[in-house]
């Protein structure tokens, strides 16, 4: 949180408050439009999280525009964090988890990407909660942790699409001995 609202919005995270509930209905006050009109054209101009942006626009109503926006990113990299901890403890003890959790945690990138109002730490929370998921179902081969990484994975893929190449990797230990059968699970 330290220098979270030390600096003015830059440009990208403009282009995300434009997407903010004040901003939209100010819009179509000023135009005479349906605000959901607006919004739509805004999506249409800049498809590439639709997911990002609603969750912009809902949040807006209770945080605000601008700056506050940037709170939606801490609390998704906050989120990362927990979920890449319990990633690690799949493969690695307590000890090596932690440390890999200090490493992620004091990341230049993870810590700039966490204080500003764009995509990128609900797109790293989304799709380490798909990748957590799915290692976790093939462990437990449950369908119910099945169907939580197919959702993670169609919400990951409605944050980013850049997601689709992480699932296409995941493919990989299904060609390992005594993954074949989880084949149909993970295309569901």
């Amino acid at each position: 949180l330290y220098g979270v609202f030390s600096y003015d919005l830059w440009f990208d995270e403009i282009g995300t408050d434009l997407f903010a509930y004040d901003n939209i209905h100010r819009m179509a006050q000023l135009s005479h439009l349906d605000w959901m009109t607006i919004f739509n054209e805004r999506i249409h101009n800049d498809p590439h999280s639709l997911l990002y942006y609603n969750l912009v626009y809902h949040v807006s109503q209770f945080l605000g525009s601008g700056e506050s926006l940037r709170i939606l990113s801490v609390i998704f990299s906050l989120l990362a964090l927990g979920v890449f901890y319990n990633l690690s403890r799949l493969f690695f003890s307590q000890e090596v988890s932690i440390f890999a959790l200090l490493i992620m945690a004091f990341n230049p990138f993870h810590v700039w990407y966490a204080q500003e109002a764009r995509v990128y730490a609900l797109a790293s929370f989304l799709t380490l909660l798909m990748v957590y998921l799915y290692f976790y179902a093939l462990k437990t081969d449950k369908w119910i942790h099945w169907i939580g990484f197919s959702a993670a994975g169609v919400l990951s893929l409605f944050c980013t699409y850049y997601s689709v190449f992480v699932m296409a990797i995941l493919m990989v230990p299904l060609n390992f001995k005594g993954n074949q059968t989880k084949i149909k699970k993970w295309m569901v």
